[in-house]
């Protein structure tokens, strides 16, 4: 099965997307256990209420 480019796949879906692959659950294991690497941002499980409060608060601008 042929991945369709970064391009492509905006021609086809617009924004929705970004979104693809993001359900797709991985660790990291080789990088952390061969190079030593850690993570040094926050997970989007983290990140995710801060996501929402400012969509929200576009969505209220919008609605005015």
């Amino acid at each position: 099965m042929m991945q369709p480019s970064y391009e492509d796949a905006q021609a086809l879906a617009g924004f929705e997307a970004t979104s693809w692959g993001l359900n797709v659950r991985c660790r990291a294991v080789r990088a952390r256990k061969v190079l030593g690497w850690e993570p040094s941002r926050p997970s989007l499980e983290e990140e995710l209420p801060q996501i929402v409060k400012e969509e929200w608060a576009l969505l209220q601008e919008d609605a005015h």
